[in-house]
């Protein structure tokens, strides 16, 4: 009996003997089941030689497991070691400027550091302007929902606790920060009392104008926890460098690969999205747009994987208009082999994970008892399926 009723299945088994792969250890039946019209599997040996290739060639929603191809992008255009950067300008007037460069690790922790260097030149300012010119207006990222969960954060140049708030209640239920750098802001405090949850984490803010409000809030709030004081409100307008002068360039303590990992760890649409901008407008110039960071995804493609067939509309995977085939997956795999370090490891898997209503993604790299690497993917676009299941039959001895 033909188990997938093609030769190229017929092909794959016989490479699996030919290999040496127990045959118990691949439990072809077993897999017949699991994987359908809308789901792709593939698995490569450490010859680089495929052992199992089932509708791999056929473009399905990858989901979160796209944000390897945006790492690999980011660090093609920016390098491992770039830092985001962000710069504070005293105008004329006396008013403190804050402009903004994408970096998705701005926190109340870093915005103490920065504040305590600032204190050191200057305590008395009139306004507190922020500059989020940096993106464009109003960046509509495809697949994110007006809520307050935290994977829906929006993107903007300047973000600040990736556009979120952590809090609890005291026993007569009033809301207090989670934050030892950081208050409860007004903007924060209002939507904690719209939201319905009794603490935790949500987001503060749905568009860039929001949290820009939300980012100038929390400056000013650190700010006069290290002894600055404003006369003046909190404005939005961008930097004049032919007359603002430069006070501070502070560039972030963590590396882009240092992000890379944590992005990979928690999945972070934010921090993915923030990085897929920035490196649109380093490449192309500001202000960044989800069209220049495509450009960089697919120069960096035309120079490293002629003939992909991949559909990139944003960096994070959330869309549900990204595609991409299990043999373009495996393709980023090799490059990404290097760096299988930034993924999660557990009993000698490297993987990465991409989960939406009705999808279950899963990819990386098998480690066998002799300690070589076998890369897989499994794409499930069927709902009510498992990656967990498919593991178990695949993974080698």
């Amino acid at each position: 009996m033909n188990p997938f009723r093609s030769t190229a299945a017929v092909l794959a088994i016989l490479s699996v003997l030919l290999l040496g792969v127990r045959a118990e250890a691949l439990d072809t039946e077993s897999l017949k089941p699991l994987i359908g019209e809308a789901d792709a599997l593939l698995l490569v040996n450490p010859q680089n030689e495929p052992v199992v290739s089932i509708h791999a060639d056929r473009p399905l929603v990858p989901a979160s497991v796209i944000k390897l191809l945006t790492v690999l992008a980011a660090f093609h255009a920016l390098g491992p070691d770039y830092r985001f950067r962000t710069e504070w300008y005293l105008n004329p007037a006396g008013d403190v400027i804050v402009k903004g460069y994408g970096d998705p690790f701005l926190t109340s922790e870093a915005i103490r550091e920065m504040a305590v260097e600032i204190a050191r030149i200057r305590r008395h300012f009139r306004h507190l302007v922020v500059d989020g010119s940096f993106f464009a207006d109003d960046i509509v990222i495809d697949g994110i929902e007006p809520n307050t969960e935290p994977y829906n954060a929006p993107v903007a140049a300047l973000s600040v606790n990736f556009n979120t708030v952590a809090f609890q209640r005291t026993a007569k239920g009033a809301p207090v920060s989670q934050d030892p750098d950081l208050p409860l802001v007004p903007f924060a405090l209002q939507k904690i009392r719209t939201c319905r949850i009794s603490s935790g984490r949500i987001t503060v803010a749905h568009d860039s104008r929001e949290a820009l409000q939300y980012a100038g809030e929390a400056l000013r709030a650190v700010c006069r926890k290290a002894g600055i004081h404003f006369s003046g409100n909190i404005l939005r307008a961008p930097v004049d460098r032919t007359r603002d002068k430069l006070l501070l360039s502070y560039r972030s303590r963590w590396t882009l690969e240092e992000m890379a990992a944590r992005l990979l760890e928690f999945s972070s649409n934010f921090i993915a999205n923030q990085i897929f901008l920035t490196m649109g407008a380093e490449a192309f110039g500001a202000p960044a747009s989800l069209e220049k960071g495509r450009r960089v995804v697919e120069e960096y493609l035309r120079t490293t994987l002629p003939g992909a067939k991949i559909v990139v509309v944003e960096g994070s995977g959330i869309s549900r208009s990204n595609r991409i085939c299990a043999t373009d997956m495996d393709a980023i795999l090799v490059r990404f082999q290097p760096f299988r370090h930034l993924m999660r490891h557990r009993e000698g898997e490297w993987f990465k994970t991409g989960t939406m209503n009705g999808i279950r993604n899963r990819t990386g790299f098998l480690e066998d008892a002799d300690g070589g690497l076998w890369r897989f993917v499994v794409l499930l676009n069927t709902p009510g399926k498992s990656t967990e299941s498919i593991l178990k039959l695949i993974r080698p001895e």
